[in-house]
This record gives structure tokens, sequence and C-alpha cells, in this order.
């Protein structure tokens, strides 16, 4: 209703024709008629309710039956399902019910390694499962044109791969029997996710697979969010000691498949052709204070107490500040403003925590809230001119 009112009032000023006018028309319908999510969403809502209902009764029965009943039902239901992705991929290709079938082949594989592990006892951890899950779905889950399917994918594949480094490599050092807390581990993981994750979006840009690419992008950028947010938290936790910092917040010979990760992760990054040098130079520089955020040792001495307060945010700042001329230089805008907004946060914590129980007072309360007006609108206003000066220095 909004696109005729608005066309109608070109057409009336002259600005197009009515022939124009009609193929806009013609143009938008096409494009809505391709945009079937709403009606993906609630079928995978409905495909999930039935699966329920179906474990639902076969819980109900689960003593009555047999072992190779319940395996048998199962693998009939996965030949079912591949049966229905081949003829829909094959004689109706933009079919939404690929997709809706391709999901419920992953989830069902997912609850067959559960199930194989309840009848045989197998034993293992979750992550385990998550890494044999992604291994065995990862051809079928390339089939998938739709950004849900993959998202999935991705979201499990990273738990159970990191989580499942993680624990190999404490168990390799023994550090298990010594306690490793899962602080520590969470520590790790969160460290270890961005740096993977962003560099499995290189391999899979390299090969074409840009959706993947994709997925694993919003990852890196949820996870690397996450890991400057948690270092923050442990600079400023009353439950960890300095003393606890300036040793690193996890063993030194964990760091070791991050160094590996990192190390593969800047040689994809060297010889990536559609990066300009800057980009380059600026992204490399964020790796380097990701982890020196993570070794406080390196740059604070034990004695300078105030310096612990300043470390974390000048970190968190910095790594902030070279993502976002990284964004500006690749024409990011989008992702470009939350950063810059991000930045801004940050800045506004460090006044918070500097003017203290001041802000509680009604002066304070007055200075805060005309610095918050103050920061939006020049964030508002700077965040497009900045930009554009940031895509000039290329």
């Amino acid at each position: 209703m909004k696109l005729n009112k608005k066309l109608k009032k070109w057409q009336e000023n002259t600005l197009i024709s009515f022939e124009q006018s009609q193929a806009i028309l013609m143009y938008e319908a096409q494009q809505q008629a391709k945009n079937h999510w709403f009606l993906y969403g609630f079928i995978i809502l409905g495909a999930v309710v039935t699966g329920i209902g179906i474990i639902s009764i076969i819980a109900a029965n689960w003593v009555n039956l047999s072992a190779t009943m319940k395996i048998g039902a199962d693998f009939a239901l996965l030949a079912l399902l591949a049966m229905g992705i081949f003829y829909f991929q094959t004689q109706r290709k933009k079919s939404i019910w690929t997709e809706v079938l391709l999901l419920s082949f992953q989830l069902l594989c997912l609850a067959s390694i559960g199930l194989i592990s309840q009848i045989y006892h197998s034993g293992g951890a979750w992550y385990h499962a998550l890494l044999l899950w992604s291994i065995i779905t990862l051809p079928i889950t390339l089939y998938s044109k739709k950004y849900f399917s993959h998202f999935f994918w991705v979201t499990l594949f990273l738990l159970g791969f990191v989580w499942s480094l993680v624990a190999f490599y404490s168990q390799l050092l023994g550090l298990d029997t010594k306690g490793l807390d899962f602080e520590r581990k969470l520590t790790l993981v969160l460290l270890i996710t961005p740096l993977f994750s962003i560099a499995l979006t290189y391999i899979s840009e390299q090969f074409q697979y840009q959706q993947l690419a994709n997925t694993l992008r919003v990852w890196f950028v949820i996870s690397a969010l996450s890991s400057l947010v948690y270092a923050d938290m442990l600079y400023w936790s009353p439950f960890i000691s300095w003393q606890e910092l300036q040793e690193g917040f996890i063993s030194e010979a964990l760091f070791t498949p991050i160094y590996m990760i990192t190390g593969l992760l800047v040689g994809l990054l060297l010889f990536k052709s559609d990066y300009r040098a800057l980009s380059k130079i600026v992204l490399l520089m964020m790796i380097v204070l990701l982890l020196v955020l993570y070794h406080p040792q390196l740059l604070v001495s034990a004695t300078a107490e105030y310096e612990r307060s300043l470390l974390a945010p000048v970190l968190i700042i910095a790594i902030l500040t070279l993502y976002a001329i990284h964004l500006g230089i690749s024409e990011q805008q989008g992702l470009f403003n939350a950063i810059t907004f991000l930045i801004g946060l940050r800045f506004l914590l460090i006044y918070f925590e500097v003017i203290g129980s001041l802000a509680a007072t009604g002066v304070g309360l007055i200075i805060s809230g005309l610095i918050i007006i103050g920061v939006s609108y020049t964030w508002y206003r700077t965040r497009q001119p900045l930009q554009g000066w940031i895509r000039r220095l290329r």
C-alpha cells in the first residue's frame, strides 16, 4: 500500500511514467513471491512440534520396544528423509520442503547419536557428540540454500570442535587431574572461537561456500565481542586477584593451540587478495592486541594497581577501533555503525567508572544525561563522514 501511494505521487509529479510505475510493481511482486521466510519458519515449527509428539509417543512405550526396533525405526526415518530431500532437490529445486527436510535430517542425525549412545552405553561427552554430528552432516548441509540450516550447523560445530579441542589438550597436559576449572576452560573457548571461526570464513570463501562463510562471519562477530566482554569482566572481577591476572588467565602451555590457529589465520589473511594492505595491517594489529588482552603480565607490573583499571578498556577500545577501520575500508556500513556505537558506549562506561558515586547525585545525573545525549548525537552525526574518511585512507 505504501509503495502504491508513493508511485502514484511520483507519477502525478511526472517523476516516473505509467509504464515505469507498472514495471516497479511487477518487480516488487516478484521479489515478495521469493520471500518465504515466514512460511519456512512456521513449517519448521510445525515439523518440530510433530517430532516432539512422535518422541513423546515413543517415550511412553520405550520399555516395550527392543533395541533392534528402536534402531530400525530410527534408520527408516533417516532413509525416508533422505529420499524426500533427493526428490525435492532433483525434481523441484526451489521447493521450501527441501530446506525443511534438510533441517529435519540434521535434527534426526543428532537424535540418532543420542539414541545409539543410550542403547549401547558408548559414553563420551556432549561436545564429542556434537563434533561427530557436525562431521556426518556437513555434506548435506552444503546443499542448503537457506540461512537457518547453516547457522544451526555452524553453531553446533563450533561448540563441539572448540570444547573438544580444549578438553583434549588439557587432558594431554594432565591439567584435568590438577583441576582446570570451568572459568579457565571458558576463557580458552572464548579466545579460540573468534580466531577459528574467521579462519574458517576465509577458507570457505576460498572454496566459494559463501553461505557457510557468511554464517561463520556472524559467529566471529558474536564470539569476538563475547571474548572482549568476558575479558573486561575478568579484569574487574573481585573473585580474581591481580596476581592471578599477572600470571595469565590460563596456563601458558594451553595457549599452544591458540598460537597454532593464530598462525593459520595470519597466513590466510596475508594471502587474501580481496583485502587491501591497510585492512590486513589493522586486522593483524587487532589479533595481536586480542592476544595481549589475555596476557596482562606483558604490560602491567604487579605493583601498579591503578593500571589494572586502564588496561582492559584501552585494549578493548583499540581492538574495536581497528576493526571499525577495517569495516570502513571494506564498506560494511551496518556493522561499522554498530562497532562505533560500542566504542562510544565503552567510553561512557569509563566515564561512569571515573565519577563513581557522583552519578547517583542530582548534579551527577544531570551531567551524565547531557554527556549521554552529546555522545549519542556526536556518534549519529559523525558515523557516515567518519566511514567516508576511513574509506579514503585505502
